[in-house]
């Protein structure tokens, strides 16, 4: 794609990319092209992938999954607190090793770069419709897949609340090996106009907007970034990583 690009007379002159596909920094460095990486996770967590990658300090494994990590300048971590692709209980041990392979190429950027994954739906409209402080914003990002039984709860609790709703439920691809959710029946008939279910949001725009009164959120980088620059309240419902 770069090649093709480049023989458009449009090349690159930087290829950014995140810590789960640091092989993009070798396809930029066979090219010739600079390249940074995005660090989506906190500082603290930086810290714990660099100490566990040089065997500073001791970290749950097989033989002792159990043990707490002290980390300099931090609180000492639980060993169910550590990041947690680095425990060995991890469902996702490719992802540690993902992660661990671009330890020699971050570079620490606070350029500010934005896209949606998707096109957004417009929701100003119905937002507008609302008091002040009056909405929940739900939604958990582009990664995170809910139990059914999740969706079942969520939505049994905004029906019991009878509280003002934003949810973003989006599809997802057909050959992931993930079905569809659904809503109890009757539930959008119950809602009517107390609630809007989206495919995606323009989440910044949401989240400035003065009906939204909290964000649900799987505290994801970018959605932790919007809440607290937008200061808008987090009810934390984080789910990996």
């Amino acid at each position: 794609m770069i090649n093709k690009y480049a023989e458009q007379n449009r090349p690159g002159s930087c290829l950014i990319n995140y810590p789960f596909i640091a092989w993009a920094s070798d396809v930029a460095e066979s090219l010739g092209i600079p390249s940074a990486m995005l660090w989506v996770q906190s500082c603290a967590c930086f810290a714990a992938y660099y100490h566990y990658n040089h065997g500073l300090v001791p970290f749950p494994s097989e033989s002792d999954p159990k043990i707490d990590v002290r980390l300099p300048a931090m609180p000492v971590l639980m060993h169910d607190e550590v990041p947690s692709f680095l425990h060995p209980s991890s469902p996702s041990p490719s992802l540690r090793t993902a992660i661990l392979d671009c330890r020699s190429i971050v570079q620490v950027s606070n350029d500010t770069v934005r896209c949606d994954f998707m096109k957004a739906d417009d929701c100003r409209e119905w937002l507008d419709s609302k008091p002040a402080s009056s909405v929940i914003y739900i939604s958990f990002g582009t990664y995170v897949y809910l139990k059914q039984e999740q969706v079942d709860d969520i939505a049994h609790a905004l029906l019991a609340t009878g509280v003002a709703f934003l949810w973003v439920m989006r599809p997802w691809r057909q050959g992931l090996g993930r079905e569809l959710h659904s809503l109890p029946q009757g539930f959008l008939e119950k809602v009517g106009d107390n609630g809007k279910i989206v495919r995606w949001s323009p989440q910044e725009k949401v989240l400035t907007h003065p009906s939204v009164s909290c964000f649900v959120s799987h505290c994801g980088w970018n959605s932790t970034m919007d809440a607290l620059s937008c200061g808008v309240p987090i009810i934390a419902f984080p789910s990996m990583g």
